[in-house]
Protein backbone atom coordinates (compact mmCIF):
# COMPACT_ATOMS: atom_id res chain seq x y z
CA UNK A 1 0.00 0.00 0.00
CA UNK A 2 1.54 3.28 -1.14
CA UNK A 3 -1.10 5.71 0.12
CA UNK A 4 -0.99 7.19 3.60
CA UNK A 5 -4.49 8.61 3.92
CA UNK A 6 -7.89 6.96 3.56
CA UNK A 7 -11.22 8.77 3.08
CA UNK A 8 -14.40 6.81 3.77
CA UNK A 9 -17.79 8.13 2.69
CA UNK A 10 -20.90 6.89 4.53
CA UNK A 11 -23.85 6.42 2.20
CA UNK A 12 -27.05 4.58 1.36
CA UNK A 13 -28.17 3.33 -2.02
CA UNK A 14 -30.28 6.17 -3.50
CA UNK A 15 -33.68 4.50 -3.34
CA UNK A 16 -36.82 6.69 -3.38
CA UNK A 17 -38.40 7.03 0.04
CA UNK A 18 -35.25 5.93 1.85
CA UNK A 19 -32.89 8.86 1.29
CA UNK A 20 -33.13 12.64 1.72
CA UNK A 21 -36.60 12.34 3.23
CA UNK A 22 -36.26 15.76 4.87
CA UNK A 23 -36.54 17.29 1.39
CA UNK A 24 -40.15 16.17 1.19
CA UNK A 25 -42.82 17.37 0.54
CA UNK A 26 -40.98 20.10 -1.39
CA UNK A 27 -39.54 17.34 -3.58
CA UNK A 28 -40.94 13.93 -4.49
CA UNK A 29 -39.19 10.77 -3.25
CA UNK A 30 -37.93 10.22 -6.79
CA UNK A 31 -36.52 13.75 -7.04
CA UNK A 32 -34.87 13.40 -3.63
CA UNK A 33 -33.27 10.09 -4.62
CA UNK A 34 -32.11 11.61 -7.91
CA UNK A 35 -30.40 14.49 -6.13
CA UNK A 36 -28.80 12.15 -3.61
CA UNK A 37 -27.53 9.88 -6.38
CA UNK A 38 -25.91 12.91 -8.01
CA UNK A 39 -24.24 13.76 -4.69
CA UNK A 40 -22.84 10.23 -4.42
CA UNK A 41 -21.44 10.16 -7.94
CA UNK A 42 -19.91 13.63 -7.75
CA UNK A 43 -18.28 13.06 -4.36
CA UNK A 44 -17.04 9.60 -5.32
CA UNK A 45 -15.44 10.81 -8.52
CA UNK A 46 -13.86 13.92 -7.01
CA UNK A 47 -12.86 12.67 -3.57
CA UNK A 48 -12.90 8.86 -3.38
CA UNK A 49 -11.46 7.85 -6.74
CA UNK A 50 -7.89 8.44 -5.57
CA UNK A 51 -7.04 11.17 -8.05
CA UNK A 52 -5.71 13.32 -5.17
CA UNK A 53 -3.20 10.67 -4.05
CA UNK A 54 -5.22 9.09 -1.25
CA UNK A 55 -7.38 5.96 -1.02
CA UNK A 56 -11.19 6.02 -0.95
CA UNK A 57 -13.85 3.64 0.31
CA UNK A 58 -17.63 3.86 0.08
CA UNK A 59 -19.16 2.57 3.32
CA UNK A 60 -22.59 1.45 2.21
CA UNK A 61 -25.74 0.75 4.19
CA UNK A 62 -28.25 -1.34 2.28
CA UNK A 63 -28.45 -2.57 -1.29
CA UNK A 64 -25.19 -3.00 -3.22
CA UNK A 65 -26.90 -3.88 -6.50
CA UNK A 66 -28.00 -0.33 -7.27
CA UNK A 67 -26.90 1.22 -10.60
CA UNK A 68 -25.37 4.24 -8.85
CA UNK A 69 -23.33 1.97 -6.58
CA UNK A 70 -22.18 0.02 -9.63
CA UNK A 71 -21.03 3.26 -11.29
CA UNK A 72 -19.04 4.17 -8.18
CA UNK A 73 -17.38 0.75 -8.14
CA UNK A 74 -16.38 1.30 -11.79
CA UNK A 75 -14.53 4.43 -10.66
CA UNK A 76 -12.19 2.17 -8.70
CA UNK A 77 -13.73 2.97 -5.32
CA UNK A 78 -13.79 0.06 -2.87
CA UNK A 79 -17.32 -0.68 -1.60
CA UNK A 80 -17.47 -1.88 2.01
CA UNK A 81 -20.43 -2.70 4.21
CA UNK A 82 -21.23 -0.60 7.26
CA UNK A 83 -21.07 -2.44 10.58
CA UNK A 84 -22.37 -1.49 14.02
CA UNK A 85 -25.77 -0.57 15.42
CA UNK A 86 -25.54 3.13 16.24
CA UNK A 87 -23.98 5.86 14.11
CA UNK A 88 -21.19 6.15 16.67
CA UNK A 89 -20.49 2.42 16.43
CA UNK A 90 -20.41 2.58 12.64
CA UNK A 91 -17.97 5.49 12.65
CA UNK A 92 -15.71 3.85 15.22
CA UNK A 93 -15.79 0.57 13.27
CA UNK A 94 -14.90 2.34 10.02
CA UNK A 95 -11.96 4.14 11.61
CA UNK A 96 -10.73 0.87 13.12
CA UNK A 97 -11.03 -0.91 9.77
CA UNK A 98 -9.05 1.76 7.97
CA UNK A 99 -6.30 1.82 10.56
CA UNK A 100 -6.16 -1.99 10.55
CA UNK A 101 -5.69 -1.85 6.77
CA UNK A 102 -2.48 0.10 7.37
CA UNK A 103 -3.49 3.70 6.71
CA UNK A 104 -1.95 6.37 8.91
CA UNK A 105 -5.12 8.44 9.01
CA UNK A 106 -8.78 7.71 8.34
CA UNK A 107 -11.21 10.51 7.48
CA UNK A 108 -14.95 9.93 7.43
CA UNK A 109 -17.40 12.05 5.48
CA UNK A 110 -21.13 11.92 4.93
CA UNK A 111 -22.80 12.19 1.55
CA UNK A 112 -24.74 15.43 2.04
CA UNK A 113 -22.06 17.99 1.12
CA UNK A 114 -21.44 17.71 -2.65
CA UNK A 115 -19.29 20.87 -2.75
CA UNK A 116 -17.02 19.86 0.15
CA UNK A 117 -13.59 21.35 -0.67
CA UNK A 118 -10.59 19.05 -0.96
CA UNK A 119 -8.59 21.72 0.87
CA UNK A 120 -10.37 20.69 4.09
CA UNK A 121 -8.81 17.24 3.83
CA UNK A 122 -5.36 18.74 3.39
CA UNK A 123 -5.99 20.87 6.48
CA UNK A 124 -7.19 17.80 8.39
CA UNK A 125 -4.14 15.73 7.48
CA UNK A 126 -1.84 18.55 8.52
CA UNK A 127 -3.63 18.88 11.87
CA UNK A 128 -3.50 15.12 12.42
CA UNK A 129 0.28 15.33 12.52
CA UNK A 130 -0.09 16.85 16.00
CA UNK A 131 -3.65 15.90 17.06
CA UNK A 132 -5.54 12.65 17.59
CA UNK A 133 -8.77 13.71 15.88
CA UNK A 134 -9.96 16.56 13.69
CA UNK A 135 -13.45 17.75 12.76
CA UNK A 136 -14.79 19.81 9.89
CA UNK A 137 -17.63 21.76 11.56
CA UNK A 138 -20.91 22.24 9.73
CA UNK A 139 -23.24 25.20 10.17
CA UNK A 140 -26.00 23.00 11.63
CA UNK A 141 -23.99 22.04 14.71
CA UNK A 142 -22.63 18.76 13.39
CA UNK A 143 -19.60 18.07 11.25
CA UNK A 144 -18.88 17.35 7.59
CA UNK A 145 -15.78 15.28 8.31
CA UNK A 146 -13.99 13.55 11.15
CA UNK A 147 -10.39 12.42 10.79
CA UNK A 148 -8.40 10.25 13.17
CA UNK A 149 -4.98 8.71 13.53
CA UNK A 150 -6.01 6.31 16.33
CA UNK A 151 -9.09 4.41 17.42
CA UNK A 152 -11.90 6.51 18.90
CA UNK A 153 -13.94 4.33 21.29
CA UNK A 154 -15.52 7.51 22.67
CA UNK A 155 -17.73 7.61 19.57
CA UNK A 156 -19.51 4.48 20.81
CA UNK A 157 -20.95 6.31 23.82
CA UNK A 158 -24.77 6.06 23.84
CA UNK A 159 -24.91 9.53 25.41
CA UNK A 160 -23.66 11.38 22.32
CA UNK A 161 -26.51 13.32 20.62
CA UNK A 162 -26.19 12.43 16.94
CA UNK A 163 -28.07 14.52 14.34
CA UNK A 164 -28.42 17.42 16.77
CA UNK A 165 -27.25 21.02 16.89
CA UNK A 166 -25.17 19.91 19.89
CA UNK A 167 -23.45 17.00 18.12
CA UNK A 168 -20.05 18.62 17.57
CA UNK A 169 -19.83 20.32 20.96
CA UNK A 170 -20.85 17.18 22.85
CA UNK A 171 -18.45 15.00 20.86
CA UNK A 172 -15.54 17.37 21.46
CA UNK A 173 -16.30 17.45 25.18
CA UNK A 174 -16.46 13.66 25.39
CA UNK A 175 -13.18 13.25 23.51
CA UNK A 176 -11.46 15.79 25.76
CA UNK A 177 -12.66 13.91 28.83
CA UNK A 178 -11.12 10.75 27.35
CA UNK A 179 -7.79 12.56 26.81
CA UNK A 180 -7.98 12.85 23.02
CA UNK A 181 -6.46 16.00 21.50
CA UNK A 182 -8.87 17.50 18.96
CA UNK A 183 -8.69 20.23 16.31
CA UNK A 184 -11.03 21.90 13.83
CA UNK A 185 -10.81 22.74 10.13
CA UNK A 186 -12.95 25.43 8.53
CA UNK A 187 -16.76 25.29 8.39
CA UNK A 188 -18.80 23.92 5.48
CA UNK A 189 -22.45 23.19 4.80
CA UNK A 190 -24.66 20.12 4.38
CA UNK A 191 -27.74 19.85 2.18
CA UNK A 192 -30.58 18.41 4.26
CA UNK A 193 -33.68 20.54 3.68
CA UNK A 194 -35.31 22.38 0.78
CA UNK A 195 -33.78 25.70 1.85
CA UNK A 196 -30.36 24.07 1.65
CA UNK A 197 -31.04 23.08 -1.96
CA UNK A 198 -31.72 26.73 -2.76
CA UNK A 199 -28.43 27.73 -1.16
CA UNK A 200 -26.64 24.94 -3.03
CA UNK A 201 -28.04 26.23 -6.32
CA UNK A 202 -26.88 29.78 -5.65
CA UNK A 203 -23.42 28.55 -4.67
CA UNK A 204 -22.86 25.78 -7.18
CA UNK A 205 -24.45 27.27 -10.26
CA UNK A 206 -22.76 30.59 -9.56
CA UNK A 207 -19.41 28.84 -9.23
CA UNK A 208 -20.00 26.96 -12.48
CA UNK A 209 -19.83 30.24 -14.38
CA UNK A 210 -16.05 30.04 -13.97
CA UNK A 211 -13.77 27.44 -15.53
CA UNK A 212 -12.02 26.93 -12.19
CA UNK A 213 -15.10 25.37 -10.58
CA UNK A 214 -16.69 23.89 -13.66
CA UNK A 215 -16.17 20.27 -12.56
CA UNK A 216 -16.93 20.69 -8.86
CA UNK A 217 -20.19 18.71 -8.90
CA UNK A 218 -21.39 18.36 -12.50
CA UNK A 219 -24.16 15.82 -11.90
CA UNK A 220 -25.58 17.82 -9.03
CA UNK A 221 -25.48 20.96 -11.16
CA UNK A 222 -27.25 19.15 -13.99
CA UNK A 223 -29.99 17.98 -11.59
CA UNK A 224 -30.51 21.53 -10.33
CA UNK A 225 -30.74 22.90 -13.85
CA UNK A 226 -33.21 20.16 -14.80
CA UNK A 227 -35.40 21.26 -11.89
CA UNK A 228 -35.33 24.84 -13.15
CA UNK A 229 -32.84 26.32 -10.69
CA UNK A 230 -30.58 29.17 -11.70
CA UNK A 231 -27.81 31.17 -10.10
CA UNK A 232 -30.32 33.05 -7.96
CA UNK A 233 -31.54 29.86 -6.30
CA UNK A 234 -35.25 29.13 -6.70
CA UNK A 235 -36.65 28.12 -10.09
Amino acid sequence: MDKKHLIIMFAKAPQPGRVKTRLQPDFTPEQSAGLYGAFLLDLSERILSGSQGHAGWLSLAGEREHPVVAQIAQMGVEIVAQTGQSLGDRMADAIDAGLAAGYATVTLIGSDAPTLPTSLFEDAWRLLETHDVVFGPSFDGGFTLIGARRSLPTLRSPELPWSSELTLVATLQALTQDSFLSALTGFWYDVDEAKDVEFLARHLLGALETAEHGSLAPRTAAWLIEQGYGVSGKP
